[in-house]
């Protein structure tokens, strides 16, 4: 209790990070973007299956993934989305996509290709980035992780998102596709009260501009926090749980991280140290984490005088020993989950 009063109140005025990484990009457009329905749904397929494992080849994460399933020497999964929620962002010409997706080949002779395409609205081709053709792998089975950044054109108002594959040799099935995601920055504003990235999670009901989305457990991991009340008085307990859905291998660990924003626009860290549970320095809350189903408490505490004020909590697990403050967005392993907690001075 003492050590979240003194640091709550010692955090510098001084902004730390004006586009914080949890703060930018929209929930993840894409539907069952890990196949974690253990179907193909959402998505248009070429010569590729959803399974648990095809030949000597496992999912990246979670329990399914795209597996090519033919004796042909091309194959494609591609899924479309409808960006027009963002449209007065993208008309601004500052919009920016942010795609990616994990690959994987028994191969080091494959060729994988990452491309996204941009439509109008009547459905005219305006353009297309492409990694071009690169390695599927860099060594036999490895996954490899491949994204695309750029400013989504002026107009636009469907994307078409396409992993393709070549391969001379054919007549084998060693190649997969998985752990995609579709991202828009910027997102929607602080009034959302969750923002999963996961593209089916919780609702936004005081954002206008915000995706409808829900939390699911069909995905490789989870998190919501627990539901608060609207206002906290001097005197009252406040209870902030984070329930924890994590179904990823255990040579895929990750950490969780959680971040409090304070009224001012400084983020506080949570640690992993027992007498020292907060810092102004990016760092993981819990680490090395595999598969988990939980409520985990993240803070119980009095609201004291001189607190009063908007407070955002955010958690996300990242890869392990990443930082997703400075790393890639591809680092994030699942949907951000977001809560503002609103403290009153009386």
């Amino acid at each position: 209790m003492k050590k979240l009063t003194t640091a709550l109140m010692a955090v510098p005025m001084t902004l730390m990070f004006a586009n914080s990484a949890f703060a930018e990009l929209s929930p993840n457009l894409l539907l069952n973007s890990g196949a974690e329905k253990g179907d193909a749904s959402g998505w248009s397929v070429s010569n590729f299956d959803v399974d648990t494992q095809k030949e000597n080849l496992y999912p990246h994460a979670g329990t399914y993934a795209f597996f090519f399933n033919r004796y042909k020497e091309t194959g494609r999964v591609a899924q479309t989305v409808d960006v027009s929620t963002y449209a007065s962002d993208i008309d601004t010409g500052n919009a920016q996509i942010k795609v990616g997706g994990w690959m994987s080949s028994e191969r080091t002779s494959s060729e994988c290709e990452l491309s996204v395409q941009y439509f109008e609205e009547q459905g005219g081709f305006l353009s297309e980035n492409t990694t071009g053709k690169v390695a599927c792998t860099d060594a036999p089975y490895d996954w490899h992780q491949e994204s695309l950044l750029g400013t989504i054109p002026t107009g636009t108002r469907t994307i078409t998102l396409s992993f393709r594959f070549t391969d001379s040799y054919g007549g084998y099935k060693g190649i997969g596709f998985d752990s995609a995601s579709f991202y828009v920055d910027p997102a929607c504003g602080d009034e959302c009260v969750d923002e999963p990235l996961d593209g089916e999670g919780s609702d936004c009901p005081t954002c206008p501009d915000c995706p409808s989305i829900s939390p699911t457990s069909s995905i490789p991991a989870g998190l919501y926090f627990s539901e608060l009340q609207p206002l906290y008085h001097v005197g009252e307990t406040v209870v902030i749980d984070l329930v924890e859905n994590l179904q990823v291998s255990r040579f895929h660990r990750v950490d969780l991280w959680v971040v409090i924003k304070m009224p001012n626009g400084d983020l506080l860290f949570m640690t992993e140290l027992a007498f020292n549970p907060f810092s102004l320095s990016p760092q993981p809350f819990r680490s090395s984490l595999d598969t988990t189903q939980t409520t985990h408490r993240v803070l119980k505490f009095e609201v004291l005088p001189g607190l009063g004020g908007d407070y955002t909590f955010y958690a996300v697990y990242a890869e392990e020993g990443k930082n997703p403050m400075t790393d890639s967005f591809l680092v994030l392993s699942s949907n951000i989950a977001k809560i503002k907690v609103v403290l009153s001075n009386e």
